[in-house]
Formats: C-alpha cells, sequence, structure tokens
C-alpha cells in the first residue's frame, strides 16, 4: 500500500451541528486548551498488517461537534497546526472518513473520502450470487435488465462481468444506437443476447434490475408494481417508479478481526466498514487514485472483488430504501 494517513475523531459528540446541553462549558475550555498549546494534541500511530506496508492513524485533538462549532480564528488556527504536524511527521494523503468530511471541508483542509460505492459496484456479482440463492433461482438463468444513460464505460464494464453468468439480458436506455452496436458485438464474441429498449415499463418482468441511471430515461414515468430486486447505483427516482420492488442502495461488510482489531475503537463511529474496506483494498492494489476518480474499468473492478475475497472479507447485509433489509424482504417476490 501507498503511504495515507486515516483521520479520525476521539470518543465525543458525532454531530457537527448541534451540541448536546452542557457541552459548550467544555468546548470552550477544550478551544482554548488548543489555542494556547495545552493538553489537546494531535495524535500519531501506525498500523501494519503482516508484510504489507503501513498507514498511519491521524486522531484529531477535537471531536466532531468541536471541530463544527470552531470561529474563524480557532478554524486557522487549526489548519495551520494540522499542516505542519502533517508535514513534519510526514503523513502523506490524508483519507478522511465521509462522517468527518463535512467538518474539515469547512475547516479548508485538502483530503481524499472514499464512499465505499466502487467496492458496492465491484461486488457486483457477488450481490447477484446473493440475491438469487436467496429467491431460488439459478444465477446463470435470471432474467437480469440494466437501466442506463450516459455512463456506458460503467454499463460495458458490468457486462463483461456479468457474461460468463448469463445467456441474455436486457438494456433499457435513451442512448440505444451506439449500445446496439456494442451489444452485437458482444453476441457475435460471446453468444449472450442482449435486447435494448427505451421503455422502463418493459423490463417490469425482470428478476434483477441494475439502475445506473441518475434520473428517469423519460420526463415523466409512471410508476409500477414489479417482482424485481434493484441492485440501485444510480438515483433515488427509482424507489418512486419500482413501486412495492427490493431497492438495495448499499451494503454492510465485515472484515476479519486481523484488520478491525488494529484500528481504535473511535474510529468506526465515523466510518462504515465498506468505506474503510474500500480504502484499505484499493490502497493495497494501488488503484487508489482510480477509485476516488470514479475510474469503473471491468479489469480494476474485478481486482477490487478479487482482492475483497482473498482477504477474508464478507458481504452481511444489505441497505434498503430506509435501513437494513431482513433477510425474508430480500427473499419476497411481489408482483
Amino acid at each position: 500500500m501507498s503511504d495515507f494517513t486515516l483521520v479520525t475523531c476521539p470518543e465525543g459528540q458525532r454531530e457537527s451541528q448541534h451540541c448536546a446541553h452542557g457541552k459548550f462549558r467544555s468546548f470552550f475550555v477544550r478551544i482554548s486548551d488548543f489555542l494556547n498549546k495545552g493538553g489537546c494534541e494531535f495524535e500519531l500511530s501506525t498500523v501494519r498488517f503482516d508484510e504489507q506496508p503501513g498507514f498511519f492513524i491521524l486522531t484529531l485533538p477535537l471531536d466532531l461537534c468541536e471541530l463544527g462549532n470552531m470561529g474563524a480564528r480557532s478554524a486557522r488556527t487549526f489548519r495551520r497546526r494540522m499542516a505542519r504536524f502533517c508535514a513534519e511527521k510526514n503523513c502523506g494523503r490524508l483519507v478522511v472518513p465521509l462522517n468527518i468530511s463535512g467538518a474539515l471541508l469547512f475547516q479548508g483542509i485538502e483530503f481524499a473520502a472514499f464512499t465505499g460505492n466502487y467496492l458496492y459496484r465491484s461486488l457486483m456479482l457477488d450481490i447477484i450470487r446473493e440475491i438469487c440463492l436467496k429467491r431460488g433461482i439459478e444465477a446463470h438463468r435470471a432474467d437480469i435488465a440494466v437501466i442506463c444513460d450516459q455512463k456506458t464505460e460503467l454499463l460495458f464494464s458490468i457486462l463483461y462481468m456479468l457474461l460468463p453468468q448469463i445467456k441474455y439480458m436486457t438494456v433499457a436506455t435513451a442512448e440505444e444506437s451506439p449500445i446496439e452496436q456494442k451489444m452485437g458485438e458482444i453476441y457475435g464474441e460471446y453468444g449472450v443476447s442482449v435486447r435494448v429498449t427505451d421503455s422502463i415499463e418493459s423490463i417490469k418482468g425482470a428478476d434483477l434490475i441494475i439502475n445506473l441511471s441518475s434520473s428517469p430515461l423519460q420526463p415523466h414515468v409512471g410508476s409500477f408494481s414489479s417482482k424485481a430486486a434493484v441492485l440501485n447505483y444510480g438515483g433515488r427516482w427509482i424507489e418512486k417508479v419500482m413501486r412495492g420492488s427490493v431497492i438495495i442502495n448499499g451494503l454492510r461488510v465485515k472484515l476479519p478481526h486481523e484488520i478491525t482489531s488494529r484500528l481504535p475503537s473511535s474510529f468506526y463511529n465515523y466510518c462504515k466498514t465498506a468505506e474503510f474496506a474500500e480504502i484499505i483494498l484499493s490502497y493495497r492494489l494501488g488503484i487508489e487514485n482510480d477509485v476516488l476518480g470514479g475510474k469503473y474499468t471491468f479489469g480494476k473492478m474485478s481486482h477490487i472483488a478479487n482482492e475483497f475475497r482473498k482477504a477474508g472479507c464478507k458481504i452481511t447485509g444489505f441497505v434498503g430504501r430506509h435501513s437494513l433489509l431482513k433477510p425474508e424482504e430480500l427473499m419476497a417476490k411481489n408482483n
């Protein structure tokens, strides 16, 4: 892995906008300590996994509530001292959990933030197998449809990922011509039949729908009932259209104890495991810039998925419309 530093906050208030009642007195004391170089200091530790190069954990001297409620003078002092500390310790790129990123962005600090979305897309094949297993469908016989806008690079990467597992597929898109040409090449090379349509409603009978589109293909799309499970990698508009369908917006993963035990417990208050897994795996593979830049290619997504399995990570659950899906919800078939 390349040199980088994971940033976390100490145990404390986890909301940046509202401090709990009675918090303000200790808040001003700690800010005063920090400004006067008192007891509030940055803490740096090193984490190593077996023979892999290590990385730093930087624990900030203030919790998320305190960071979000600093005045302009305090923010300038914080930014200056943090920059000096990171330069002295050769911290390299700062990687910040999403839950902390807003507070540090407000401070004007440069950092990288992973979302877990690249991992979610890379594990598509594993997710499809899990859904098919729950629903009693043979994966290679599943009726799969994809909704796509202009993200053809992602569409083609996903198609190549699924080719060994499918016999046919439907693609719903407003950009029919260029995609139809590519689908013809895929049929000639792999023998997989791909139907292209501009109608979302025509795919409502599919077993599984993969949404890549950030907005509806047509301006006015009515809702309809479908038995399909929907892997949503696009916009939340799909939740209104696919009435009654099981919508999957993300996943929960479990990392081996040998990895999770090396980090302070406070880190997991701010960083989701899927987010952390994406960070570790992308740096281990040396593709962190591609992941941060959202460069979805078949090769890189396959590398992430293979490294996920190799590291002993597991999918433990799925995020639905509002919360984690229950097993029985995943198995449900709505008509």
